[in-house]
């Protein structure tokens, strides 16, 4: 991975008394996937991502911790109207993980702010690692009732890791992310190169409005989140939101190593000539649930990807279930992989001549009770005629129910 700004360099060169020493860094809003985050010259950090419920009403999410040695990190919510109240019940859940943070509102902060404060040993700070999405319920009463807002938390991970650079925790007991060179995989999604300390050094006017002592009550307008036209949330977020969708990346980079170890260790992988020429396939299947395509080696023709499925965090690589007409063929890869977001489908196919006049199709279904693939359809065109045509569209020599 290059890191091509100077202050990363000289974090990751820094270690015992010289990291104390360490200068802290100040930037504004940088993205991290969903969220935003931004650091001030007294090491105040802020991670923001926004959410909505079903009927549009927003909510920020917000990760705040100070400079300070082991200081705690404020899991913050900020819903834009009603009014937040004393004594309301608010709860964080992270989808699919069975997790929750909840409890009344003990203080409402100016911005209608209020904050869970949590170590940063605390296992919600893992949890949120591992989410995806993630549910805010806050029981305002009265006419509003209890609300419900979705969001998106994909680069958590990523935003903990520029906070606890900026701040000089590289390597210390007190880092949220970055402990024991996991850095490299807490960042694999972002590109630090934009990060770049402001042209001049900004007072920090409002360090004096606290009445916690960590937790900053009012940022202000100038601090308020600035969406650019790439990182805007849609309108209404919910659990669905993008799912089917498939992301392509170029870069084994920005490529999980979990995900990478296997083409590395197990499969013999040219990796990155591979996915620089075709480009790797990240798909969200359901919430919590993705899956990965990976081209293995450069082919004219054929290429072969394996897969592998996260779920929850966890990851696993998936055995393919091919035709009997197919002898030999290796359940590892799949030829020309590609998700099929109409039919929520797996879809793969391979030429027996450089012509493309013969050859095999095939189409897989996911079980979601058994999080694996199965077999549908299986096409054939065994006579190399000169006659091209479709993949899709060979004679079908099997077909089963699917999943």
């Amino acid at each position: 991975m290059k890191f091509g700004f100077g202050w990363f360099a000289l974090a990751v060169g820094l270690t015992g008394a010289a990291m104390a020493a360490q200068a802290q860094i100040a930037f504004k809003q940088q993205p991290a996937r969903d969220w935003s985050v931004s650091c001030r010259e007294n090491g105040y950090c802020i991670a923001r991502t926004v959410g909505a419920s079903k009927r549009g009403a927003k909510v920020t999410l917000k990760l705040e911790r100070s400079g300070k040695a082991k200081s705690k990190i404020f899991i913050t919510v900020r819903p834009k109207s009603p009014a937040l109240k004393v004594g309301m019940p608010v709860e964080v859940t992270v989808v699919g993980h069975e997790f929750t943070l909840n409890g009344p509102v003990k203080k409402v902060y100016k911005g209608n702010e209020m904050t869970f404060p949590v170590s940063f040993k605390d296992r919600a700070i893992d949890k949120l690692r591992v989410g995806r999405f993630a549910q805010i319920r806050i029981g305002f009463g009265g006419k509003a009732g209890v609300v419900t807002y979705d969001l998106s938390i994909q680069g958590v991970s990523s935003a903990l890791a520029m906070m606890d650079i900026a701040q000089g925790r590289l390597d210390r007991e007190d880092a949220a992310v970055v402990r024991g060179g996991e850095y490299f995989g807490a960042v694999s999604y972002h590109d630090f190169s934009a990060i770049k300390a402001p042209a001049k050094p900004q007072s920090d006017e409002k360090s004096s409005e606290i009445l916690d002592p960590e937790h900053s009550l009012s940022e202000g307008e100038d601090d308020a989140p600035r969406a650019t036209a790439a990182e805007a949330p849609p309108e209404i977020i919910d659990e669905e939101s993008g799912l089917g969708e498939t992301m392509r990346v170029f870069s084994e980079k920005k490529i999980d190593d979990k995900v990478l170890i296997y083409g590395y260790r197990t499969l013999g992988c040219d990796l990155p000539a591979a996915i620089r020429a075709f480009g790797a396939q990240s798909i969200n299947l359901e919430p919590g649930v993705f899956l990965h395509l990976v081209p293995c080696q450069v082919a004219d023709l054929n290429v072969p990807y394996y897969a592998v499925m996260e779920t929850a965090g966890r990851f696993k690589q998936v055995a393919f279930q091919h035709s009997s007409a197919e002898d030999g063929a290796d359940p590892s890869f799949m030829i020309n992989a590609a998700w099929d977001k109409k039919s929520s489908t797996l879809t793969g196919h391979q030429f027996y001549s450089p012509n493309r006049d013969c050859g095999s199709f095939e189409r897989h279904s996911f079980s979601f009770r058994e999080q694996a693939f199965y077999l549908q359809k299986f096409r054939q065109k065994e006579t190399c005629d000169g006659k091209v045509r479709k993949p899709e569209r060979f004679p079908v020599s099997w077909s089963g129910e699917g999943d």
